[in-house]
């Protein structure tokens, strides 16, 4: 991460690794820990910040500095896999930055595979490559990573909730707290047919109002 260099990614200042040791029943355990010193973001996260109000303009520019900053990381072959309100955090001016790279990891788009001819001789060929680990923050997750069988495009759908959340301030109360645009899987799931026909009618309208805003 230390090589990644953005403006709407969050500048990881130094980094490094320390073992906890600790003593057991029948020996010790060595727990690895890393330490990660980042630049300072004054402005809080988004989550915080959507409980007030913005302007069309404020929003225009938070949906492209979010595009901006996830195609910057996919460029980089760097997949985030936690993206969320809370993830992404804010500067003095609220400029956004993409934070929080624990889950995060380096992807390939195709892995190379060797097959073997009818005549014994072999060939290179180039499958697609699918990330397997289960991670990722529940509420906020795109359904292929519940299947453990999902690609970079993950955090296209979590790009999705971030519009949504930005766009409509639709929020779930959990202990008091707000949390924006949280998608849970299960209820999904259990979605009737007119649900699932509101949920397509909001989908256009949120789709609408991004190519409208796009357009200015």
């Amino acid at each position: 991460m230390k090589q990644i260099s953005y403006e709407h990614v969050i500048a990881v200042i130094e980094a490094d690794e320390f073992q906890d040791i600790q003593s057991a029943f029948q020996g010790f355990i060595i727990e690895k820990h890393m330490w990660i010193l980042t630049e300072y973001c004054a402005g809080g996260n988004l989550n915080e910040r959507l409980t007030r109000p913005s302007s069309e303009e404020m929003n225009i520019q938070w949906l492209r500095q979010i595009a901006a900053g996830i195609a910057y990381l996919h460029s980089c072959r760097v997949v985030h896999r936690d993206l969320k309100p809370e993830n992404v955090l804010l500067t003095e001016n609220e400029s956004i930055k993409l934070a929080d790279f624990g889950l995060a990891r380096e992807y390939i788009a195709l892995k190379q595979t060797k097959a073997q001819r009818c005549d014994g001789s072999w060939m290179t060929t180039y499958i697609k490559y699918y990330m397997q680990s289960y991670c990722d923050t529940p509420d906020w997750m795109a359904p292929e990573v519940f299947s453990d069988q999902y690609t970079e495009k993950a955090d296209v759908f979590s790009l999705g909730v971030l519009f949504f959340a930005i766009l409509e301030r639709e929020f779930v109360l959990d202990k008091g707290e707000r949390y924006y645009a949280t998608f849970d899987m299960q209820h999904f799931q259990m979605l009737q047919w007119q649900h699932l026909i509101k949920a397509s009618a909001l989908h256009f309208q949120v789709k609408h109002k991004v190519l409208k805003l796009c357009k200015r």
